[in-house]
This record gives C-alpha cells, structure tokens and sequence, in this order.
C-alpha cells in the first residue's frame, strides 16, 4: 500500500495488517501509530502476551489491511502500553532513523531479513547503508558475535516485543 492509502486508516483503530505474500493467511494484529513515506510503525498485540512491541513494516510489503473482524474482537479490551514509540524525523531514510534511534536508545531489536533470517541483538553501529549488529543468541541470551548487514536486506525491525522482555529480565 502506499502512504495515502494508509494515511487513510483510522489510527485509532486496531487492524490486521497483512505483509507476507507468501503467507497469506498470516497477519499482524495492532494500532499504525505513525505513517512514513516508505514505512509504518505499528503497535503490536498478540492473544497470549497482549502487548507485543512496535514494528517498523514496509509500507509496500502491505497488501491488506482489515478492520473490525471476529478475530480482532478478543482484543479490543486489552489494556495499551504506556511504552513509547519511536520519535523519528519525517526527513531521511526511515529504516535507518528507526536503527539510529534504537542505537541511541540501547534497545534490543528483533531484526528480519529478505531471506526470511531472524537476528536478535543491538545496534552497534551504522556506517552509510551497513549494519553492525551485536548479536544476542536467542536461545542461551548470550552474546553471539558481530553481524554485518546492508540495511537494504532488512525487512522489518521489532522493538519491545515479549521475546526481547523476556530476554532482558
């Protein structure tokens, strides 16, 4: 979808966003909190955790978006986060303000990659369009060494979700 169309969505309103082709019949549940030219931040929920972090989505890896469903229901009277999102600047490159602003922040990231790869970890450092990611070991949370990605090959970035709680506690 593209930014107007999206920017016609109800921001109050909790959704099923639609982004993986591939997986058709998989969503994400939540509130588009912010809307950019190439991205949106959107409040994730899940039935089991509630509150599941903030996700920065390609605006055009979205294919569908729906709206007042059966399966949304459960949610509807979950309590929100008082967390907050993002502060991100309108001007530059979206995915790269979300990498710098969880630098900054010392957040520990879920990260996505176009092969369909999960990476956990902080963001080191960026160095035009490199990641350097310091890696955390999903399954033993302990530190796992270096990686180093084009931002181009990152799809999506999670920020607060329950896994990552779990994982700082």
């Amino acid at each position: 979808m593209n930014r107007k169309q999206l920017e016609q969505l109800n921001q109050k309103c909790l959704y099923e966003v639609y982004d993986d082709e591939q997986e058709t019949n998989d969503f994400r549940v939540g509130y588009i909190r912010a809307i950019f030219d190439s991205f949106i931040i959107l409040e994730r929920y899940h039935t089991r955790v509630g509150f599941d972090g903030f996700a920065l989505v390609a605006n055009e890896a979205i294919f569908k978006v729906q709206q007042d469903t059966q399966y949304l229901k459960p949610y509807q009277n979950l309590n929100r986060p008082q967390k907050q999102i993002p502060e991100l600047s309108k001007k530059g490159d979206t995915l790269l303000n979300f990498l710098e602003w969880t630098k900054k922040n010392n957040k520990l990231v879920e990260i996505m990659t176009v092969w369909d790869e999960l990476i956990i970890g902080t963001i080191e450092a960026i160095e035009e369009d490199l990641v350097i990611i310091n890696v955390v070991a999903p399954e033993e949370f302990s530190s796992d060494g270096k990686c180093f990605i084009e931002s181009d090959n990152i799809v999506d970035i999670c920020i607060d979700t329950a896994r990552l709680e779990f994982i700082t506690s």
